[in-house]
């Protein structure tokens, strides 16, 4: 009867209450690219809380012109040198002469979010919700680098979305 009752009061503690918070409702400039969002947990082993980092990044295609000088066979080198022939012409072609399109990333925000309820308690970080506590993951050191490590249990995740120009991230907790 004792390790009904224990495990009954374990199934109450972490009982599933889905939880959804919106972290950062923010507002950014028309892009022309493909934009991304990246969303990372952050926990600070100092003060024992939980946030979000948030990327957002632009991907636009940039048109880059050789350098230099091509001549009527397509070289490039500045030098303008006609070979006798067709067969150098034919053989090299003018693919020096042509634009090439290059995908060129820059960073349009960044931004660390707290998230109110997300704290470190010993090794385990926990969100504290209104309806339930759910267990996030384990805090650990990773085995390369030696630094502290946010190992996720799936619990606990961060969606970001782009609409137009408004960026929405949102912590789920399940």
């Amino acid at each position: 009867m004792k390790t009904f009752i224990l495990a009954l009061l374990v199934l109450a503690t972490t009982a599933v209450g889905a939880a959804e918070i919106t972290v950062l409702d923010s507002q950014i400039p028309m892009l022309r690219g493909r934009t991304y969002v990246d969303t990372k947990f952050y926990i600070d082993t100092n003060s024992h809380e939980g946030f979000a980092k948030v990327t957002v990044t632009e991907e636009e295609l940039i048109t880059h012109w050789p350098v230099g000088y091509c001549n009527d066979w397509g070289y490039g080198g500045g030098y303008g040198r006609r070979y006798p022939g067709d067969y150098y012409g034919g053989r090299y072609g003018r693919g020096h002469c042509y634009p090439r399109t290059v995908p060129v990333q820059r960073t349009v925000l960044e931004e660390t979010v707290k998230i109110e309820g997300l704290v470190l308690e010993g090794t385990k970080v926990m969100y504290h919700g209104a309806d339930a506590v759910v267990d996030c993951g384990n805090m650990g050191v990773s085995r390369v680098f030696k630094v502290p490590t946010f190992y996720l249990s799936g619990k606990c995740k961060l969606d970001g979305k782009i609409n137009g120009t408004k960026v929405q991230v949102k912590f789920k907790a399940n």
